[in-house]
């Protein structure tokens, strides 16, 4: 039979990765020569986090936010404190860069500054209807992070309910908590099986290795 390479497996996915693609830098063009060659904030056990994990951040934990220029906190109201804010968050501590199809994604180390949906969901205070209207962009439910010089900024659920494409969460997984007991209960009242699935896909891998947890889920 005939070997195949690669390139003749996977075709288009294989060239996509070996081309590599400058990107957009702006409304940050000054600092792509620093950008590109800053210390990658990400390590083996970084994770990126679901919404569910987001519910659940205490104050004071630090994660990683990755984002795109084609966010609408780069295009609303309040456009040019933001980009001043992260310009110089990025010109204090530049990390490097994450170019995906293309796309630049601009590496912002943030920290939850307040957070008080995560005690009422953990105890069941909010209900399934409540947390799912919470979520849209009118009603605005979000945690407060603080970005430069202790500049508070609210993430909304529906930021990145409805922009996973532009902005991203990234958090050491060594510091998660365990979520399991947690997790069970933002997800017991959902019976729509696509949306639960890769939730749980996700869990299972986590505690592979752990059969009292992987039953468990």
């Amino acid at each position: 039979p005939k070997l195949l390479t690669t390139s003749h497996k996977y075709g288009s996915a294989y060239n996509h990765w070996i081309t590599k693609r400058d990107g957009i830098y702006a409304p940050f063009s000054s600092l792509k020569s620093s950008l590109i060659n800053a210390p990658c904030p990400l390590t083996k056990y970084h994770k990126r986090l679901i919404l569910e994990e987001v519910f659940l951040l205490k104050e004071e934990t630090e994660i990683i936010c990755y984002i795109r220029a084609a966010h609408p906190w780069f295009k609303t109201q309040g456009k040019v404190r933001w980009i001043r804010e992260v310009q110089a968050e990025l010109e204090r501590n530049p990390l490097e860069t994450l170019v995906l199809s293309g796309n630049v994604y601009f590496a912002i180390v943030m920290k939850v500054k307040r957070n008080i949906y995560r005690s009422k969901i953990v105890n069941r205070v909010i209900s399934k209807a409540e947390l799912k209207r919470g979520c849209t962009e009118s009603e605005g439910w979000g945690i407060q992070v603080k970005v430069h010089n202790d500049q508070s900024r609210l993430v909304k659920f529906s930021n990145l309910l409805d922009h996973p494409d532009s902005i991203q969460f990234w958090m050491n997984g060594k510091d998660l908590p365990v979520k399991l007991p947690h997790m069970r209960i933002v997800l017991s009242s959902i019976r729509d099986v696509m949306r639960i699935g890769p939730t749980a896909a996700t869990m299972l891998d986590e505690v592979h290795g752990d059969p009292l947890q992987y039953c468990s889920i």
